[in-house]
């Protein structure tokens, strides 16, 4: 029955739903039905089996049981169908069904895969109580299944207070699993302007062994509440010269994010730029330099175009994207979708130029 819900389409489906409402009312034709049949054979309210002291035979009740267990169980066949429906999120649950997902989610004693399902749907349907939220919580911090704090974390995302930010960073000291410390940082990314958060995601987004991990600490980074204080430390850190290049690209990238990159910051960017000589580094910098506007910057990327390493070449043609309208930049790319024996930067002159043609 369930795979032939998962073919429906969205004809289907409001086929299935007007089949349901047209069905619930031949039951309830069926039931007055019933009752009338019930009234005329002298019962009241229930059907009762004890002889008659009247001495006369007792009415024959005929097929009417039979009618009454198809009923229930057409009954229960549309409430299954109901509730699949609301699963899939096709549906919204009824009050008694959102009360009976909220009992489901808050017995201990129901398996955690019923108790995420109830979870989910409650989350989908903005019903995600202070009482369900704790539970959520006192269940991440005991479930040894990393699939299910995962999923837990997942459905806690942005519905957590301040007074969960403690735990959650305990969580985090001690998770073992990438995929989870991935959600609890996408989780703490909504208070990165606390102090203790913002020490932590900035750890992992340096030193954690996963790709992912650290990409996602970025993300929160830049992604978080940026206070006046937060963006001077910001600030500070960038130009910086004793921080690491790692270090000062992320509270640069941060400072784009929040549209805080002074001029100031961008002419130390330069000056870094023009000062490095590992490839990579300087490559990875043209990187984050992409899009700044600042005309200063356009001599450092217009020599970066004779760079030996192709990367560079080809981050320094991008992060010139911005200038493209300049006829100077244009005859650069130019020589550079002429002369340049490497394929992917040609590619990316062409493109930029193309779009300076086609106005865009």
């Amino acid at each position: 029955m369930k795979r032939g819900f998962l073919i429906l389409g969205a004809a289907g489906l409001a086929a299935l739903i007007a089949l349901q409402s047209f069905s619930l009312q031949q039951l309830r034709d069926e039931i007055r039905i019933l009752e009338t049949k019930v009234s005329a054979l002298g019962v009241e309210g229930k059907v009762s089996s004890a002889p008659s002291h009247s001495g006369l035979p007792a009415p024959s009740l005929g097929s009417l049981p039979n009618r009454v267990a198809q009923l229930e169980k057409a009954v229960s066949d549309l409430g299954s169908m109901a509730d699949h429906l609301v699963q899939r999120g096709n549906v919204p649950p009824s009050s008694s069904q959102m009360e009976r997902l909220q009992v489901s989610f808050l017995d201990p004693a129901a398996n955690e895969r019923d108790r995420l399902r109830a979870l989910r749907l409650l989350r989908r349907n903005g019903e995600l109580s202070e009482a369900v939220v704790s539970e959520a919580m006192a269940l991440l911090q005991s479930s040894t299944n990393a699939n299910t704090r995962r999923d837990l974390l997942r459905e806690l995302d942005g519905a957590v207070g301040a007074s969960a930010k403690e735990p959650l960073l305990k969580l985090l000291v001690a998770e073992g699993s990438s995929n989870v410390r991935e959600e609890l940082v996408d989780v703490l990314g909504d208070f990165a302007n606390d102090s203790a958060v913002e020490k932590r995601l900035w750890e992992l987004a340096l030193n954690d062994p996963d790709e992912d991990v650290r990409e996602q600490a970025e993300d929160a980074l830049s992604q978080g509440r940026v206070s006046p204080e937060r963006l001077q430390a910001l600030k500070d850190k960038a130009i910086d010269p004793e921080a690491s290049l790692n270090e000062r690209l992320l509270a640069l990238n941060t400072l784009r994010e929040e549209d805080a990159a002074a001029p100031d910051v961008v002419s130390e960017m330069i000056n870094l730029a023009q000062n490095l000589t590992d490839p990579v580094s300087k490559a990875r910098l043209f990187g984050a330099l992409e899009g700044v506007r600042d005309p200063n910057l356009m001599p450092t990327l217009v020599h970066g175009l004779s760079d030996a390493d192709p990367t560079v070449r080809e981050n320094a043609v991008e992060a010139l994207r911005p200038f493209a309208s300049d006829p100077r930049v244009r005859e650069w790319l130019n020589f550079v979708l002429k002369n340049d024996n490497d394929s992917r930067v040609k590619r990316e002159a062409h493109e930029i130029l193309a779009r300076q043609q086609q106005g865009r």
